[in-house]
């Protein structure tokens, strides 16, 4: 059984090799990207910690974006969280996910879908935007992660956190 298969509990049929970008990053990191054949996008693959609950995307992110709310904070263990938002129609999610929803600060609700193995968040669906599913950038496990162009709730920024200049700010 190879990587991809593994990480997906899926045969591959008919698909083009995987690139592998790097070593290491536990169970299930080491095949992130899918190059299929002829004019079609890459395929992103995110995963939890464990490997159990993953998403093939396909298709750009609509938004990339930086979240320092205390709720993210609280909830990734981080000073901040990062996201990618892709259309649903791109994402495929596979495996069992619990849910945990709560009151954004601006109100509505956001529902967070989570393995029940590790815990690591591996999509959100947010009131207001359900053509969308957010994925955190770091269930990709790929540094070459294009950079986000959005941050948000900067009055909650650590002091000690530097953003790059070309970042949009949004209240």
């Amino acid at each position: 059984m190879g990587k991809l298969e593994a990480l997906t509990g899926k045969p591959r049929q008919n698909q083009a090799p995987v690139i592998e970008w790097g070593r290491g990053g536990g169970a299930g990191h080491a095949d992130r990207w899918v190059q299929p054949e002829g004019d079609s996008m890459a395929e992103r693959v995110a995963s939890c910690s464990c490997g159990r609950l993953t998403a093939r995307i396909t298709g750009e992110p609509a938004r990339i974006s930086v979240c320092h709310c205390l709720a993210c904070q609280l909830r990734t263990g981080s000073v901040f969280g990062v996201q990618a938002r892709f259309r649903r129609e791109d994402v495929a999610v596979s495996g069992e996910a619990r849910a945990y929803t709560r009151i954004p600060d601006d109100g509505g609700t956001i529902t967070f879908h989570f393995c029940p193995n590790c815990g690591a968040t591996l999509y959100y669906e947010a009131e207001g935007l359900e053509g969308y599913y957010g994925i955190p950038v770091g269930a990709f496990a790929d540094p070459s992660f294009p950079a986000p162009r959005v941050t948000v709730y900067l009055d909650r920024k650590h002091s000690w956190v530097v953003l790059p200049t070309d970042v949009e700010h949004e209240s």
